[in-house]
């Protein structure tokens, strides 16, 4: 072959070698692996409400408490129990809970949040929920799959109650008009499940817990 067209071709598969090299990720340029990015999740324990109801302890999260969709898991580091798993609800609450009595130390965490966001809780005596004149929990037949729940209380009392649904691991805070005695607010729930009501005048528990079995509509 003429010893021109030998250099041509020469050359041609030199540049073809060249541009094939270019086109290696990092790590083959580098020598190191580009790191990938991790998304993790949060636990935002000022949204957490604790409560005791039997041999229970409860943690329940209100909307956006922890991230949606994770993981978490409910540990009683004093007695050999294995942890409650349990996953947040798409609104970002929960409702999860363990054996536990009074003087229990218990650790709340998301499985994908920051370490430093676990919370830990002492199983205390509780006081009794307020008195109350009636507590009632509806199906709503205006929203699909939710409850009306309705907490009246006998006297005027400075602080809000949480109801949680254990079964569908969800809690929402119910709203108050100026008198602070009537509570209500919509959950997820269905007719024959329990709710869980938590009465809360601060990020600790302030009571014991009271249940309502949610009803059919009349």
């Amino acid at each position: 072959m003429n010893s021109h067209y030998q250099w041509r071709i020469q050359a041609l598969l030199l540049a073809f070698a060249t541009a094939c090299g270019g086109t290696k990720d990092d790590e083959s340029t580098t020598g190191e692996k580009t790191p990938a990015i991790e998304i993790t999740g949060y636990l935002d324990g000022d949204k957490v409400s604790w409560s005791s109801y039997d041999d229970l302890v409860i943690a329940a999260g209100t909307e956006d408490a922890a991230s949606a969709g994770s993981s978490m898991t409910l540990t009683n580091l004093d007695i050999d129990i294995a942890p409650t798993e349990g996953t947040v609800a798409d609104d970002g609450s929960f409702s999860i809970d363990v054996t536990g009595t009074l003087g229990d130390n218990l650790v709340l965490e998301v499985t994908d949040a920051p370490e430093e966001e676990q919370v830990h809780y002492e199983v205390t005596d509780l006081p009794p929920f307020p008195e109350t004149e009636s507590v009632h929990a509806v199906v709503d037949p205006h929203h699909d799959g939710h409850a009306l729940v309705e907490v009246v209380l006998t006297n005027h009392e400075a602080g809000w109650i949480v109801a949680s649904n254990p079964r569908r691991h969800v809690a929402v805070e119910l709203s108050t008009g100026d008198s602070l005695v009537v509570h209500q607010g919509l959950i997820a729930g269905m007719a024959g499940e329990w709710l869980v009501l938590h009465w809360m005048t601060g990020t600790d528990a302030s009571s014991g817990a009271i249940e309502v079995e949610i009803r059919a509509a009349d």
